[in-house]
């Protein structure tokens, strides 16, 4: 296996050699250039990551994510699918009627 190189650049062409004691994620720095995740290994794959960059981990975050993200957009939809459903059967009234509905609503 050869060893992983972090942060090449055309200034550094050779990058900065793996530091077999942090996780191998590739990081992306202040200026643009990839180095290497400065966190312990211990995780994942042959323990080669750290706890952040475990990619099991981050697969299930993902798909958590993912999990919300559908059921919120189902919820949306299913607002919008009654305000389509109410504004069909409102389309007609007229605004007197409805302004007459809202004042009898609000006496009783």
């Amino acid at each position: 296996m050869t060893d992983r190189i972090y942060g090449g650049w055309a200034g550094n062409p050779r990058g900065i050699a793996e530091d077999k004691t942090l996780c191998i994620q590739n990081v992306w720095g202040d200026f643009g250039h990839g180095h290497q995740c400065s966190r312990k290994r211990g995780h994942g794959k042959d323990g080669l990551y750290c706890k952040q960059h475990d990619p099991e981990r981050v697969a299930a975050a993902e798909e958590k994510k993912d999990d919300e993200l559908n059921e919120e957009m189902q919820k949306s939809e299913a607002v919008w699918k009654r305000r389509r459903i109410l504004a069909k059967m409102a389309s007609g009234i007229t605004t007197v009627e409805l302004k007459n509905y809202k004042l009898v609503k609000r006496k009783n």
